[in-house]
Formats: structure tokens, sequence, C-alpha cells
């Protein structure tokens, strides 16, 4: 399949449930204050280019006070062993009233505005930022928080179609729980080495190091995908091909020309060959430093523009990506079965 590649976007909306286990309230608070700032450019930005993303969004951030916090906690809680990874301990204490004395913890202005921008996909990034291969987690505590998780979407009008994994971390059961909720897409990681969400520890740093160095040079490739090639196997793995690392102020623009030439790359390659191309950061990624995370960001647009013009190059949501690939497996299955009512299933 040449040209008519497609170009997917996803976002790990969490606020400070995403990392209150590795910073303090205090050193985030101006970072968090800034993403509520930003957001509303963000949304417009990609309105301008005409292009879609799918927003993972963490269920707690949907809740309206602290009591309706507290009405969709699931009673069977994960028992890590580090009891730091839990949100049910010590952090509820700093949990304000409502979102207008709090936002870190509340973000349903914010998903208001996203529900007037019908074009985008809302996903589940759980209920409480679950570590699935976490010390001390279980499979019932995980299908306990996605339960929570569905009940609050249901209740203020998200959605549970795809789900982003916290720190990209699922086994095959925790998948086999994921369709048993319904849920048709996830982000899977590029395939390979150092891009392990469970590494060695002992190489931890040099993973981290090289992580980094391939965002700005070519060490792992572009990481396009064929659609032909994703298993089809419900939930469909629509895999990342690149993050968007927030802007350095230390490389200043040598390193972010290095960034965004490495993504354009990738976006070029896949329009060209009819391939997928996944981007994915933080809405908090764009909390420092916005003015320059928001001209890459725009840059990038303008390139994804380019490439609809030449070689129509198409913007899908995760979920738009998981129906075409079920369509072309069925398409394919008419093609072999005949032209027959019941066709194969995906599964």
């Amino acid at each position: 399949m040449e040209g008519k590649g497609i170009f997917t976007i996803s976002l790990d909306f969490e606020l400070y449930w995403g990392f209150r286990d590795k910073r303090s309230l205090d050193s985030v608070q101006e970072l968090l204050e800034n993403t509520h700032r930003v957001f509303p450019r963000m949304l417009g930005i990609f309105r301008k280019y005409d292009v879609k993303a799918t927003f993972a969004t963490v269920g707690l951030l949907a809740a309206e006070s602290r009591e309706d916090m507290f009405r969709y906690i699931p009673s069977e809680k994960p028992q890590y062993t580090n009891p730091n990874l839990s949100p049910y301990t010590d952090e509820m204490i700093l949990v304000g009233d409502n979102p207008d004395v709090d936002s870190y913890h509340y973000a349903g202005k914010l998903l208001d505005l996203l529900r007037e921008y019908p074009e985008h996909e809302i996903g589940t990034h759980t209920f409480s930022h679950y570590y699935c291969q976490a010390e001390g987690g279980s499979l019932t505590a995980f299908r306990a928080d996605l339960k929570a998780a569905e009940a609050i979407s249901r209740d203020k009008n998200l959605g549970m179609d795809s789900i982003v994994f916290p720190r990209n971390e699922c086994t095959p059961a925790h998948l086999e729980i994921c369709k048993e909720l319904g849920i048709k897409t996830y982000r899977g990681i590029e395939p390979i080495w150092f891009r392990n969400p469970k590494p060695n520890k002992r190489f931890e740093a040099v993973y981290r190091i090289i992580r980094t160095l391939d965002c700005y040079l070519n060490i792992s490739g572009n990481h396009c995908y064929n659609l032909e090639n994703i298993e089809r196997r419900l939930p469909l793995n629509v895999p990342s091909s690149r993050f968007l690392r927030p802007y350095m102020p230390k490389g200043g623009r040598i390193l972010e020309t290095l960034k965004i030439r490495r993504i354009k790359k990738g976006m070029t390659q896949a329009a060209k060959k009819g391939k997928l191309f996944h981007l994915w950061w933080h809405p908090h990624n764009f909390g420092n430093n916005s003015e320059e995370n928001l001209t890459t960001f725009d840059e990038i647009l303008q390139h994804y523009k380019e490439l609809e013009r030449l070689y129509g190059f198409q913007s899908s949501t995760m979920g738009e990506v998981g129906t075409l690939v079920s369509t072309m497996q069925m398409s394919k299955n008419k093609s072999s079965y005949g032209d027959i009512d019941a066709l194969p299933t995906v599964s």
C-alpha cells in the first residue's frame, strides 16, 4: 500500500496523578497550573490543522469534587510493595474539596472543553494511573480499577474504547481484562530492546540515556508500521513511534531542530509508504517552556498538512485505526470466503 499513510497522536492526560510518586506537589504546582492554560491553545492548534488525537485520561481527573471522587474509588485496591505508588494513601489528604481550589487533581473544566472538539477521542489511562507490573499489584485490583474507570467514564461522558497503560506497562493477562471490558485498542511500545518498560535495573540508567539520544538521533529507526501487520487480536495494538520530548532549554534550538527533524522523517516515511506513524506525549510536557513547545507542535502539524497534500496522509485517532484495521481484515476475509453474509469475526 503506497500513500494514504496514517498519522496518530495520543496524549497521556494525568496531571499530578501521573507522577505523584516521584515529585512533590510543591515542586510541580507551576507546571500543572501552566498546563491548564496551555491546554486550550493546544486544542486550537489541533483544530487549525484539522488533526485528531486520542486523549487517554486518568479517571480520577473527571471527579467533580472530593466527595464525588470517593464515590468511584474501588473497594479492591492494589497492595503495591512500594506503598508510595498507591494514590489511596497519603495522596488523598492532599486532594482539595473541588476543582476551584485544586487544579492539580481535577480536570473537569478541561474535559468539558475537550468535548467541544468532538473530532478527538477520549480514552482511558486507567482510573488511578494503575501500574500493571508493579510488585504487589494484582489482576483483581486491575479489573476493579478499570471498572471504576468505566463507571466514571459513563457518568461523565468520557470514553473507554482505547487505553494507554501508565508507563506502558501491561501483560497478556491485563490485555485480556481490557478485552472483557470492551476496550478495543491500546498503545504498545516500539519493538526495541531499550524501550522495555521493566528493564534490568542494572542497566536502567543506560536505557534512559539511549532513549533520550534516540529522540534526537536515529538510533532505532523511524518505527513506521504496516497496518496489515498489526495482529488481529482485541484489543488491537496501535504501537507508538516517537515520544515528543519537551523543549530542553540547555540544548536550545540545536536539540529542538534535531528532534523535529527526527519526527518529520518518520512522518514522511509513513506518508510515502502508506504506513502508520504514532506520536505521543503528555499535556503537562507543555507546561514549562510553553511557547517553545507550542511552536514545535505547530511546526510538526504544518508538516502533516504538507504530507496530507502530497501523499494523502490521514489523521486518525487510535480508535479509528482500530476500526480501519478491523475493516481491512473483514475485507480480506470477504475476498477469501466470497460474498457471504456471515464472515469470521475479529478476535
